[in-house]
């Protein structure tokens, strides 16, 4: 992913120690939203477009590869969410990851060979401080539409939508109150959407 503006500085994590042992101590990772002085939309489009071709490989790895491309470490949740964001994501977290079993991981390894096509996102927006759980200003995309194209002769193309997504210091995540079967669609041959194409900012596939 190509480098972040440097704004906020992203925290390190320290090492504290506490009596005769050693405790890890996980510091917040600063949240990311639109920098000051920057155009929202050009910015947040660069991020997705630097962000969709590493989720789409994650999730054509499997739903292990996927948990860990989309989900929001310890250090970004600190960063990210207030009081009642934190106790929020907790209880999403809960609910478990994604299921070996789900049919759509079987329809995912069908497609593995596949190269990012394009993408396509719904209701980006930027949430302050103090809203939906933030501690401070965060990037949000209900949905985002990440398309694919199958090698071989026919190369056609194939879409599956995410929803609930965080623009963080280490790409797009998924929010942690959204469930795994609600976050990933299974993968779909000839998306409706992909002809619909309506999206706040996109980057539509390119013709054969």
């Amino acid at each position: 992913m190509r480098p972040l503006p440097p704004w906020p500085t992203v925290a390190l994590a320290g090492i504290a120690a506490f009596g005769c042992g050693a405790a890890l101590q996980v510091a917040p990772i600063a949240a990311v939203a639109v920098p000051e002085g920057v155009a929202h939309r050009p910015w947040v489009s660069a991020q997705l477009q630097a962000s969709s071709p590493v989720v789409l490989r994650a999730m054509l790895a499997g739903p292990r590869a996927t948990q860990r491309a989309l989900g929001l470490s310890e250090g970004l949740r600190l960063g990210l969410f207030d009081a009642a964001g934190l106790t929020r994501a907790a209880q999403g977290l809960a609910s478990g990851g994604p299921s070996e079993g789900d049919l759509r991981w079987v329809r995912f390894r069908a497609l593995r060979g596949s190269a990012s096509a394009g993408w396509c996102a719904r209701g980006v927006r930027v949430v302050e401080a103090g809203a939906e759980g933030f501690a401070h200003r965060a990037v949000v995309i209900d949905r985002l539409l990440l398309v694919g194209r199958e090698s071989g002769p026919t190369a056609g193309l194939w879409a599956s939508w995410l929803e609930g997504l965080v623009v963080t210091a280490e790409g797009v995540k998924v929010l942690p109150w959204i469930s795994w079967r609600d976050a990933v669609e299974a993968p779909r041959r000839d998306h409706v959407d992909i002809s619909l194409w309506d999206c706040d900012l996109a980057a539509r596939p390119a013709q054969p």
